[in-house]
């Protein structure tokens, strides 16, 4: 079962880290998504191809072949100024998507927390 981390602020503006069992809800309630991160290709031709792919959309046949790609695969935390992590703590490459969303998504939910005061 996923873990979902949802924070309400005082000002009633909720965060969280999305996935796929959550976009239905957001869409319907009309909630607008920011990225903190993108998980993307290492190799700089990959990563434009990558980029160019999604410019149609994150669903759909192509997005879901794009996750698939064999080679390894960073995080990149530009959209909240944050650093390019090549690596997991045990210094190992991310050899797929999955792996590297699997360490991207404590580091999101650790920054969705510290922007919500309690």
């Amino acid at each position: 079962m996923p873990r979902h981390e949802i924070r309400v602020a005082k000002d009633g503006s909720v965060r969280g880290v999305m996935s796929p069992q959550l976009q239905p809800l957001v869409e319907a309630l009309g909630g607008k998504i920011r990225r903190v991160s993108h998980v993307e290709p290492c190799l700089w031709w990959r990563r434009w191809l990558f980029h160019l792919v999604r410019l149609v959309g994150d669903r759909g046949r192509c997005a879901v072949w794009t996750r698939s790609w064999p080679g390894n695969w960073r995080i990149n935390f530009a959209p909240i100024q944050g650093e390019i992590v090549f690596t997991d703590a045990a210094g190992e490459s991310f050899g797929s998507h999955a792996a590297a969303v699997a360490h991207e998504v404590p580091i999101a939910i650790t920054y969705i927390k510290g922007l919500i005061k309690e």
